[in-house]
C-alpha cells in the first residue's frame, strides 16, 4: 500500500504505470477469497451456481422470474465462449470486472472534472470498504454497474452507455436497478432542461423524486412485503441511531487492533461526516463550476429521494426472511445511497489531497502514512474474521461438508430422505446435486436441504439445534412428508456442538461422523 501511495505521488511515473498499478492493487485487494475458498464463499453463490449449472444443460428453470437474469446470462455467454468453467466464473466474475473497471472509472471522472494528480485519489477510495467486491452474487455484480451508470452519466457527451448500464443494472438485480434507471432519467432531464418551461422542469423533478423514494419499498412490498408498521420504523431507527452515535474505543488488543477497531466501530459516523462535509465543499464550489453544479443536483435529487426509501423500507416487515435478515433490505439502500454520493465524496477528497501536496514535506509523509493505515484497515474490515474483539463466524462449505452430502446420498441407498443442517451444509448440497432432488410437504415441493431464506425445514433444523436434537423435534417433520427416515447433521464449529452430538447419540437411530468434523444422524420413521 505504502508503495503504491508513493508510485501515484511521483511525478516521474507516467499515467498509464500509475493506472496499471492501482488496477493490480485492487485486483489484490478484491481477490483473496479467490485463493482462500476454493469452493466458493457463502451461501447465496452456492444456489446461484446451480442455478446457472441447471439453465446451462436445460435451456431454462422453472419458476421462470426476471431476478438475476443479467448475472446468469452474463456468466453462461462468457462460459460458453470462452469454455471458462460457471464454477470459476460464479466466483471471479465481480473481482475481475471491479478490479479493471473501478480504478478506469474513477480515473475517467477525476479527468473529466480536471482534478490534478488524479491517480492518487483511486487507491483512498478502498477507504470507503470494498466488502461487496470480494465475491460474486447478483447484487454485488449491480452495485458495480450502478457506479458505471452514475459515472458515465457525468462524462460522456451523451447517455448512451448510463442508459445501457442501467438497464443492465435492473437485470441483474432490481434493488439496484431502479435507482439505476431512475438516476438516468434525472441525467436526461438534467441535460435537456433547456427544452423544458422551468414549472414543468420542476414538476418532472418532483415526480421523479416521489417515485424513487417509493419504487423500492413498493417493489419489496409486492414482491416479499408482510406489513408496514410505524413500530418497525421506530425500532430500526433506534437500532440505527445507536450504532451511529455509540462511540466505542478500542482497548482490549494490540495497537494495531487498537487502532482498527477504532476506526472500525465508528465507521459508519466517520462517513456521515464525510458526507457532509463532501455536500457543503461541492456546494459552496457549485457555484463557481457547471459541471460541479450538475453533480450535486443529480447526487443531491437521489440521494435524497435514497434517504426516503430507507425509511419506508425500514417500516417494513417481510414474509418468509427470516429475523436477523429483516434490516437486510434497508441496509442495502443506504448501501446504494453511499454510491450515488461517490462523485461528491471524490471532489472533497481531491480537494484535501492536493491541499497536503501543497504543504511541507512533514506534513506529506504523514498523510501518506496515516492513509496507508486506513487502506489497510479497510482491507482487515472487509474480510470475514477472528481477533479480541470480533468474531464473523464467517463459517463456510468445506471439503468435509462435500463429503458429508455424498456419504449420506450413499446411505440412503436410493430412497427419499431429507437432512437438517446449516445452510453451508446445504450450500455443498447445492454444489453436488443441483436442484434435482426435492420432497413434498403440505403437497408443495421442497428441496431435501434447508434453505434458510424460506422453506420449512429449516425452522426445524433450528428447534434441533437450539432446543434439543430429540426423535419428538424431528417427528413433527417427518409426519409432514413421505419419507422414511430423515438426518440431521451438526457440525463441530457449531454452538454447544458437544452437548448437541451427544444427546443426539442417544436419541437417533444411528450415526457416523466425517473425520471427528462432520456428525449426521440418523433417524427413522
Amino acid at each position: 500500500t505504502l508503495s503504491l501511495l508513493i508510485l501515484n505521488y511521483s511525478k516521474s511515473v507516467s499515467i498509464f504505470w500509475k493506472l496499471l498499478s492501482n488496477i493490480i492493487f485492487y485486483f489484490l485487494s478484491f481477490s483473496l477469497f479467490l485463493f482462500i475458498f476454493k469452493l466458493g464463499y457463502g451461501f447465496d453463490p452456492f444456489i446461484h451456481k446451480a442455478t446457472m449449472d441447471h439453465i446451462s444443460q436445460n435451456g431454462f428453470i422453472l419458476p421462470k422470474n426476471p431476478y438475476y437474469v443479467g448475472q446468469y446470462g452474463l456468466i453462461i455467454f462468457i462460459s460458453k465462449i470462452t469454455g471458462l468453467s460457471i464454477a470459476f466464473l460464479n466466483k471471479a466474475l465481480v473481482v475481475i470486472l471491479a478490479s479493471l473497471l473501478l480504478p478506469i472509472i474513477f480515473f475517467k471522472y477525476l479527468k473529466k472534472i480536471k482534478i490534478k494528480n488524479s491517480t492518487s485519489i483511486i487507491p483512498l477510495l478502498l477507504v470507503l470498504g470494498f466488502s461487496p467486491f470480494i465475491f460474486t452474487t447478483p447484487q454485488n455484480l449491480s452495485y458495480l454497474f450502478l457506479i458505471l451508470t452514475i459515472f458515465y452519466s457525468i462524462i460522456e457527451k451523451d447517455l448512451k452507455k448510463s442508459f445501457i448500464f442501467s438497464l443492465s443494472t435492473a437485470a441483474i438485480h432490481p434493488l439496484s436497478g431502479l435507482p439505476a434507471i431512475f438516476f438516468f432519467l434525472f441525467s436526461f432531464v438534467y441535460r435537456n432542461r433547456d427544452k423544458f418551461k422551468k414549472l414543468n422542469r420542476k414538476l418532472i423533478y418532483v415526480t421523479l423524486f416521489l417515485l424513487n423514494s417509493i419504487a423500492i419499498p413498493f417493489s419489496l412490498f409486492i414482491t416479499a412485503g408482510k406489513e408496514f408498521s410505524f413500530k418497525y420504523l421506530i425500532s430500526n431507527l433506534s437500532f440505527y441511531l445507536n450504532n451511529v452515535f455509540n462511540l466505542s474505543f478500542a482497548n482490549k488488543g494490540n495497537i494495531f487492533l487498537n487502532t482498527s477497531y477504532f476506526f472500525i466501530n465508528n465507521y459508519v459516523l466517520f462517513i456521515l461526516i464525510l458526507i457532509i462535509f463532501s455536500l457543503i465543499y461541492i456546494k459552496k464550489i457549485s457555484k463557481e463550476n457547471r459541471i460541479y453544479k450538475s453533480i450535486y443536483i443529480l447526487s443531491t435529487l437521489s440521494a435524497g429521494s435514497l434517504i426516503i426509501s430507507f425509511l419506508i423500507t425500514s417500516s417494513l416487515s417481510f414474509s418468509n426472511v427470516i429475523s436477523y435478515e429483516q434490516r437486510d433490505y434497508a441496509l442495502r439502500i443506504l448501501k446504494i445511497f453511499l454510491i450515488h454520493l461517490l462523485p461528491v465524496i471524490i471532489i472533497f477528497l481531491s480537494f484535501i489531497v492536493n491541499k497536503i501536496r501543497d504543504k511541507k514535506k512533514g506534513n506529506k509523509i504523514s498523510a501518506i502514512n496515516l492513509a496507508c493505515v486506513l487502506i489497510t484497515i479497510s482491507l482487515y474490515s472487509s474480510y470475514p474474521r477472528i481477533d479480541k474483539y470480533y468474531n464473523s463466524r464467517g463459517y463456510n462449505t468445506s471439503y468435509y461438508d462435500l463429503k458429508a452430502v455424498n456419504e449420506i446420498e450413499s446411505d440412503a441407498n436410493g430412497n427419499k430422505y431429507f437432512v437438517l443442517a446449516n445452510q453451508q451444509v446445504s450450500a455443498a448440497a447445492l454444489y453436488e446435486f443441483g436442484f434435482e432432488k426435492n420432497i413434498s410437504i403440505k403437497n408443495s415441493e421442497h428441496y431435501f436441504y434447508p434453505i434458510p431464506t424460506g422453506g420449512l425445514l429449516y425452522n426445524y433444523y433450528l428447534d434441533m439445534v437450539y432446543d434439543k436434537p430429540s426423535y419428538e423435534n424431528i417427528k413433527n417433520a417427518l409426519d409432514l412428508t413421505k419419507v422414511d427416515f430423515a438426518y440431521l447433521v451438526i457440525n463441530k464449529y457449531w454452538y454447544r456442538s458437544a452437548e448437541l452430538i451427544n444427546i443426539a447419540k442417544i436419541e437417533a437411530d444411528s450415526y457416523f461422523d466425517i473425520n471427528n468434523e462432520v456428525y449426521i444422524f440418523k433417524y427413522i420413521k
